[in-house]
């Protein structure tokens, strides 16, 4: 009888530590699955206008006009932020192709530019321009490079033609339409590493701020102490059981 209560006692108690048992596993998963809640993969399509104006000098900017929509898709996975860009396509009738025509023959520029805060518009734009007959030149041909932080806001922006001089005898050509052929591409900010304890202590020289980097005990104490708690009273059970099976040999010798 000793030694069937001494299993009862045991098998319950180990019941009894299952929903705990399955709570630490659970929080452990979630503990080291994560990165400071980063780790979720999510997508988010950001719409926004690229503008466009014609200046028949570079001190002179005529009024900003819709383009093209560009739709910047942003991936965030473990705290790393990466964006991928819509292929911008676009056409011209005859008028803006004579606009820029006469902007070219004056020396004139094309300008280009986008809301400096794709996800949050605050009215700061971030722009670049090319010569007029530069763009001629290239037959519409264009490059575009989106300097990106990890925010992601745009810090700045490239553009360029594949040509570079004037070509005189395009002023004089009578085209009715054209279409624009842009080549875009992102160039993405990497974040920076964490500070090593040299640069750190540096900085506490100078009396700058730094932040504080926990140790991984430290981080996570609560998870450990729960194993140990967990672990151990699973042991006890265990150890109550070998002694009642000691006492029921020691009751059957006598």
């Amino acid at each position: 009888n000793a030694e069937y209560m001494g299993k009862y006692r045991s098998l319950t108690s180990n019941m009894a530590l299952r929903p705990l048992f399955v709570f630490l596993c659970v929080s452990i998963s979630l503990v080291f699955g994560s990165d400071d809640g980063d780790s979720i993969k999510s997508a988010e399509t950001i719409s926004v206008m690229l503008e466009q104006s014609i200046a028949t000098s570079s001190a002179q900017s005529n009024a900003w006009t819709p383009r093209a929509s560009v739709a910047l898709t942003v991936h965030q996975f473990r705290g790393i932020v990466t964006v991928n860009l819509s292929p911008i396509k676009s056409s011209w009738a005859a008028q803006d192709i004579k606009s820029l025509a006469d902007a070219a023959e004056h020396g004139g520029f094309y300008r280009l530019r986008l809301p400096a805060s794709p996800s949050k518009p605050d009215g700061r734009y971030v722009s670049a321009s090319v010569p007029a007959c530069a763009l001629l030149s290239s037959n519409f041909q264009e490059e575009l490079v989106l300097h990106l932080d990890s925010t992601p806001n745009i810090i700045s922006m490239s553009y360029s033609t594949p040509v570079a001089f004037c070509n005189k005898k395009v002023l004089t050509e009578a085209r009715s339409s054209a279409s624009f052929n842009m080549k875009v591409s992102v160039d993405q900010a990497v974040p920076a590493p964490k500070a090593t304890p040299q640069v750190t202590e540096k900085r506490k020289a100078e009396g700058k701020p730094v932040e504080e980097q926990q140790s991984f005990f430290r981080k996570y104490w609560w998870a450990i102490a729960l194993a140990v708690l967990v672990f151990s009273m699973g042991g006890g059970g265990g150890g109550g059981e070998a002694a009642a099976g000691a006492g029921a040999a020691g009751g059957r010798a006598r």
